[in-house]
C-alpha cells in the first residue's frame, strides 16, 4: 500500500486539463486534412481520386473536404496511397531516429507537439513541404471536431453542471466504441467534469451513439430514444452514425442515426479522438460556445464574465442613485419641518 502511494506522488497528477487549457500531448488526435489550394487542377483532380470515400471534392485548384463522409485512411496525406494503417500516425513519437514518418512523407521531430495554440499534433503541413508542391492535403492539427446540427442546440443552463450518458453500439466496427472507452478512464476522466455513464435511458439527458444503424438495432435505438426524458440531445460519434460511413446505406444498415432519430450533435471521423467526444459533451451542455467565423471553442464562463462586470456596475449606479434620492428625500424633510416649526412661531 505504501509503495502505490509513494509511487502516486513521484507521478503526479496525469490527467488532461482540457478544457481548462489546451492539450499538448502527443498522440490525443490524429489531426485531418484541410481544405488546400494546389498549383494546379491536375494536382487537386490526383488527390481527389485517392479519396476512398468521395469526402474530396475540387473547385478548379481548391480541394474542399465533406468531413461527414471522410474516414481519416490518410490517403489524401500522402503523395502515395498508404495501404496499411500501420505506417500513419502510429509510428509517430515512436521512431529511433527521433522523427516520425506518415507513409512516404517524413515529420521533424521538434514539430510534434509543439504548437503554440497547445491544440497541435504536427505542424499545419505534415510533409514539411509547401502543400502546393507535394501534392498533398494540409493537415489540421486539432481535436475539437464535434459541431451542432443544422436543428441542435445545446440543453439548458440548468443542465451545465452535469449531464448522464446513455451510451449505444448501433453496430460500429469496434473503433469509435474503443474512442468512447477511453473518455471514462483516468487520463481523461470525464466524471472530474460532471458527466456520468448511464445504464438506463430513464436517466439520461444524452444519446451517444456509434455505428452506422443496422437493421436489427433500428427498434432498440428507438425504444432508447421514447424511453429518454426531455429535454435529450443526441449525439452521433464518427463518420459511420453520421453518414453510414463505408458500411451504408445498403441492405443490412442505414445510412445514419438521423434516419431514425433527431441528431443535435456530430462528430466526424473515423473513429474521432476522446477529446473530441468530450467537446461534444461540452458543447451539449452549454459550457462551450462556437466563435463565429471560427473553428475553435472558447469556455462559455468567458464569454459571461464581461456581462457580469456589467450587471455589478449597473447594480452599483443604481445603489449611488438610491443613495442620492435618500438624501434628498431626507434634506426635503428637514426642509419641511423648518417650516412648520416657523409657522408655529407665526401664530404664537
Amino acid at each position: 500500500m505504501t509503495k502505490w502511494l509513494w509511487t502516486g506522488i513521484k507521478t503526479g497528477k496525469k490527467t488532461t486539463a482540457y478544457p481548462v487549457t489546451q492539450e499538448t500531448a502527443c498522440g490525443v488526435s490524429p489531426g485531418r486534412p484541410a481544405v488546400t489550394e494546389f498549383d494546379d487542377e491536375d494536382k487537386a483532380r490526383a488527390v481527389v481520386n485517392r479519396c476512398p470515400a468521395g469526402a474530396l471534392h475540387s473547385i478548379k485548384n481548391r480541394v474542399e473536404i465533406n468531413r461527414d463522409n471522410c474516414l481519416n485512411c490518410l490517403r489524401c496525406g500522402s503523395n502515395d496511397i498508404i495501404d496499411d494503417r500501420s505506417s500513419g500516425f502510429d509510428s509517430i513519437c515512436s521512431d529511433s531516429t527521433g522523427s516520425g514518418s506518415i507513409g512516404s512523407a517524413s515529420v521533424d521531430s521538434d514539430s510534434i507537439c509543439s504548437d503554440s495554440t497547445g491544440s497541435a499534433f504536427v505542424d499545419s503541413d505534415f510533409t514539411g513541404a509547401d502543400s502546393k508542391d507535394s501534392g498533398s492535403m494540409r493537415w489540421e492539427n486539432s481535436y475539437e471536431w464535434a459541431e451542432f446540427n443544422k436543428t441542435g442546440h445545446s440543453l439548458r443552463k440548468s443542465f451545465s453542471g452535469s449531464l448522464n450518458i446513455r451510451i449505444l453500439d448501433a453496430g460500429a466496427c469496434g473503433a469509435c466504441m474503443g474512442e468512447i472507452k477511453q473518455i471514462t478512464g483516468p487520463y481523461y476522466n470525464i466524471h472530474r467534469l460532471g458527466f456520468f455513464i448511464t445504464p438506463t435511458p430513464r436517466m439520461a439527458d444524452i444519446l451517444l451513439v456509434a455505428g452506422p444503424l443496422t437493421e436489427h438495432m433500428v427498434d432498440a435505438l428507438k425504444k432508447t430514444w421514447d424511453a429518454m426524458p426531455a429535454p435529450r440531445r443526441v449525439i452521433a460519434v464518427g463518420t459511420c452514425a453520421i453518414s453510414g460511413g463505408p458500411f451504408g446505406s445498403g441492405f443490412a444498415s442505414k445510412k445514419g442515426i438521423e434516419q431514425v432519430v433527431p441528431v443535435d450533435i456530430k462528430i466526424p471521423g473515423c473513429p474521432p479522438p476522446p477529446l473530441a467526444i468530450i467537446h461534444a459533451l461540452l458543447l451539449a451542455s452549454g459550457r462551450l460556445k462556437k466563435i463565429p467565423g471560427q473553428e475553435k471553442t472558447i469556455p462559455a464562463q468567458e464569454k459571461t464574465i464581461p456581462v457580469q462586470e456589467n450587471k455589478i456596475a449597473d447594480k452599483g449606479k443604481m445603489l449611488a442613485e438610491q443613495k442620492e434620492n435618500k438624501t434628498g428625500q431626507k434634506k426635503n424633510k428637514a426642509g419641511q419641518e423648518t417650516k412648520i416649526a416657523e409657522k408655529g412661531k407665526n401664530i404664537k
